[in-house]
């Protein structure tokens, strides 16, 4: 989907520094890798990703075979600068399904063998040269400046039975129906301790090493954990139910009782890059997603200041080009030859505080992604706060100014907001102090907590896409794109059944 609307444009900040804050529990039973922003850096700025345009793989879906073409092209240019010490080097990754490889070679090395390959290289490295792109490694993370509170046990004050939050009453979900398709939500895990999850094991992987993602049905609990609350909350605001056979404390999600496969791709840390699980997770759902399936990816890869500039790489990456991909064409081929609805998390914003460090954000901050396919082929959500007050449904754009001070109410921060501009978010979910379900603390069972930010507000679509394709309804006040005029704000994404 495509809309215009005139206006400011926002770059989305998503901080490599500083990422979703809830505490992070280290327990012996869990995979706690916590990877250092130094070492993230290192990687960044020495890791290069080639990018295999779609009409190649498909006459050549050997991508084993093409990594070993490209890594005897970085052996061929090194031999040039020292032949002494030159030696072959094995890709760090191979994305067999989504098409590409990542090498430990920065992307000036990259290149460099690419164009001395284009005019030295044997007929099978020509042939390939002409199919591949390439970008750097980029930092991922979680939404930054997301709020949550502080989560609270379960009982029947803080949860009463059968519980419908007013974001999934506000886009028309909590009815139980037959959905047909599963939700996959690439995240940080799920904690499902209280059964309020119908979760697909025999798909549910975990991303964070090297290697097949899959996980043994009978490890799902301890490979699968949520060290930080994200991937749990975005799975209850979407298909929370009752746990079967109760009549206590419970919630229901937008699409109760829908099937989830959770994508681990976050541990402790909160942070990780996109050469290593981020484009498993992508591979892994290009394998095992079947036609008409929700992805949730409520996180996105900030570019440090000049990292990309000098070949152009940021407008590699952004290119929706199937003969010159980058991660947007990759997801597009995603949704539109596998026929998968993508939902995107437009990115959290401070008005008051840029740094200039940040470049881009990507897929969270990219506005919309123009498709083949009609309808939420990959829709980017903004937030806004829903309320009711008088019989009526009022929505304001989560967006505070530096100047005016709070404009979301009651929890969360005057420094908060969410991105917007002029290629602006597809639809305008509930983000604003979104109840959901939590990991446990030091308990057998799931808590409650309530968070503010569009990785909330994109749980809310995916729910919504699950039951058909949405209605458009536009009801939104003070979309900066459009404050006066609602009906060039973002639409809020409501059910149709």
């Amino acid at each position: 989907m495509r809309r215009h609307a005139q206006g400011w444009v926002a770059a989305g900040i998503i901080a490599a520094l500083t990422v979703f804050t809830p505490q992070a529990r280290a327990q012996e039973e869990i995979d706690d890798r916590v990877i250092g922003y130094r070492e993230l850096s290192r990687l960044v700025a020495n890791t290069s990703i080639i990018w295999v345009d779609d009409d190649f793989q498909a006459a050549n879906p050997d991508m084993v075979a093409a990594a070993d073409l490209f890594s005897d092209m970085l052996l061929a240019n090194s031999q040039i600068k020292n032949k002494d010490i030159a030696e072959k080097l094995p890709p760090l990754e191979v994305y067999k399904n989504l098409g590409g490889f990542a090498f430990e070679a920065s992307p000036v090395e990259a290149e460099e063998a690419l164009n001395y390959a284009r005019e030295n290289g044997n007929d099978a490295q020509k042939k390939l040269v002409p199919a591949l792109s390439i970008t750097s490694n980029m930092i991922v993370s979680l939404m930054d400046t997301e709020y949550c509170e502080e989560p609270k046990a379960i009982t029947t004050t803080t949860l009463p039975p059968n519980t419908k939050p007013i974001g999934v009453e506000r886009v028309g979900g909590g009815e139980q129906k037959s959905y047909g398709h599963r939700v996959w939500i690439v995240d940080s895990g799920l904690d499902n301790a209280s059964n309020f999850i119908n979760v697909d094991k025999s798909l549910a992987a975990n991303c964070m090493r090297p290697g097949n993602c899959k996980v043994d049905a009978g490890q799902f609990d301890r490979i699968l954990r949520d060290q930080i609350g994200h991937g749990t909350m975005i799975a209850g605001i979407i298909a929370a139910r009752p746990p079967t056979g109760s009549t206590g404390p419970s919630l229901l999600g937008v699409a109760p009782d829908a099937l989830v496969v959770p994508i681990k791709i976050f541990g402790a840390g909160g942070d990780t890059h996109l050469a290593g699980a981020p484009l498993r997770a992508l591979d892994h759902l290009r394998a095992n997603a079947s036609p008409g399936d929700i992805v949730n990816l409520s996180w996105g890869a900030a570019w440090l200041e000049g990292m990309n500039r000098k070949r152009n790489q940021l407008a590699t990456v952004m290119s929706q080009s199937t003969t010159r991909p980058g991660l947007v064409a990759k997801l597009r081929s995603l949704a539109d030859n596998r026929q998968l609805k993508i939902v995107v998390a437009a990115g959290n914003i401070d008005p008051a505080i840029r740094p200039s460090w940040v470049q881009y954000v990507m897929p969270g901050g990219a506005g919309s992604y123009p498709s083949a396919n009609e309808g939420c082929s990959i829709c980017t959500v903004s937030a806004v706060e829903s309320t009711m007050p008088s019989g009526s449904w009022m929505d304001k754009f989560w967006w505070d100014s530096p100047t005016t001070g709070p404009t979301v109410g009651s929890g969360a921060s005057g420094e908060f907001g969410s991105n917007y501009g002029r290629n602006p978010p597809d639809f305008a979910e509930p983000g604003v102090r979104v109840l959901s379900i939590w990991p446990r603390d030091n308990s057998a069972a799931n808590q409650v907590n309530r968070c503010s930010g569009t990785s909330f507000a994109a749980g809310h679509l995916a729910g919504v896409l699950l039951r058909g394709d949405p209605k458009a309804e536009f009801t939104v006040t003070g979309d900066p794109d459009s404050p006066a005029d609602k009906n060039n704000a973002d639409p809020v994404g409501v059910a149709t059944e």
